[in-house]
């Protein structure tokens, strides 16, 4: 059997922190199950909010001294205001602005032709149409906020300017074409577009606009799945653990379990982000091995963390023993986490929840091959917990994947 080398090994929960903790508030439909959240994939939680401090009133204290001198001085600044405002009075009758200019359909429309068919500036485009420059500058910045000409009402009272290409009816059929072709790229897009709506003409640019604008569609890195996650074999198994999981009156997600998980790290990582004088690139000498990972074991549930236990590989012989010249024996393999390993880890996370009073918590884990063996299951009821295994490709079911990946953030970040 091999040993386990554990390099750090701490718990977070003591008497004191249960006494004074309060599970996290979970954030979530009134409706929504266990199995809605399956299908969602997402769930989300929040720590307690403070409110905002409440200033009271506060009083004014008056000198009584300065009383007098405050009344000697009111008579002759009222004099001045009252002359002040006199000549404010004259100043803005002599400033008002003459009758306001009406514009014509074609000058809107050769505002625009000017500023997005020949690049020229709203001032200079405004000043060649007979459009005042503040009023011109305003189309042309309603236009970009908008993404639509303004509506220049005529004497018959009908919206002048182009009308915008794409409308609700391309909106929702976009909307519908990403959400069954998510990696989908632009030119893929509108030419999906053009199928369905052969009357129409777009430019890319204005496709990724309208996507951002209107359609509330964003680019953003691709959380990749495995095709294995969604099939009807794996999703049928996902739903008959959930089904069971609601059918036991035992059973509290929220309250009765204890999440536990392995990850590995890799201390020696890069970044893949770096600075260097603008137009030269960015180089930076790495070594040619990545390195040696290590894996973590860790134990959480709704109060916080329980246990976290790093452990190193331990170097093996290589199964085809070589020696070199002066009789030493090469080492040339690792051993990862075993079994044997996640025993002893086991057996400390129930030390502490015994030292709490959690017995009979549900142990929530993966499937993986070290957990899965009949040792394990029969230790943790033999020390009076229950087991309870994920579905097959369902990691977004165990909440300490999201602390992993706070971790490795702090980690990596650094």
């Amino acid at each position: 059997m091999a040993h386990m080398e554990f390099i750090y090994e701490f718990n977070c929960i003591a008497d004191e922190i249960l006494a004074n903790s309060c599970p996290a508030e979970l954030v979530e439909e009134a409706d929504a199950d266990l199995l809605y959240q399956t299908e969602m994939e997402w769930q989300g939680t929040t720590g307690g909010i403070q409110s905002l401090y409440q200033f009271g009133s506060s009083e004014i204290q008056v000198d009584e001294e300065m009383t007098e001198v405050v009344a000697a001085n009111s008579e002759t600044s009222d004099t001045k205001s009252r002359e002040n405002s006199k000549k404010v009075a004259t100043k803005k009758k002599r400033e008002e602005r003459g009758p306001y200019r009406k514009y014509n359909a074609l000058q809107i429309q050769q505002l625009f032709d000017f500023v997005i068919e020949m690049g020229m500036t709203a001032k200079a485009a405004s000043l060649s149409v007979g459009i005042k420059v503040r009023t011109g500058q305003h189309y042309v910045r309603q236009y970009k906020i908008d993404n639509e000409l303004p509506v220049i009402m005529t004497g018959a009272k009908k919206p002048l300017g182009r009308p915008p290409t794409l409308i609700s009816e391309h909106t929702a059929f976009l909307i519908e074409y990403y959400d069954k072709h998510v990696d989908a790229v632009l030119f893929e897009a509108r030419d999906a577009l053009y199928e369905q709506f052969t009357d129409i003409s777009i430019t890319l640019s204005g496709l990724h606009k309208h996507l951002v604008d209107k359609a509330g569609l964003t680019l953003k890195k691709l959380d990749k799945l495995p095709l294995a996650r969604v099939t009807e074999k794996t999703l049928d198994k996902r739903a008959e653990l959930i089904t069971r999981w609601n059918n036991d009156s035992e059973f509290d997600f929220e309250k009765r379990c204890v999440f536990i998980d392995e990850a590995g790290f890799n201390l020696h990582i890069r970044r893949n982000f770096g600075r260097s004088k603008k137009g030269t690139p960015a180089r930076a000498v790495v070594p040619t091995q990545r390195g040696v990972s290590v894996t973590i074991l860790g134990a959480i549930c709704e109060l916080g963390v329980i246990n976290v236990s790093l452990r190193k590989p331990q170097a093996v012989q290589s199964s085809k023993k070589r020696k070199r010249s002066n009789g030493t024996t090469v080492l040339n393999g690792r051993i990862g986490t075993r079994t044997e390993h996640f025993i002893e880890f086991l057996n400390k996370v129930m030390d502490v929840l015994d030292e709490n009073g959690m017995k009979g918590r549900y142990l929530v884990m993966d499937n993986a091959p070290i957990h899965t063996n009949k040792s394990i299951e029969q230790l943790i009821e033999h020390r009076g917990y229950k087991c309870a295994y994920l579905a097959p490709y369902s990691p977004f079911l165990n909440p300490i994947e999201e602390f992993w990946s706070k971790v490795k953030q702090s980690m990596y970040g650094t």
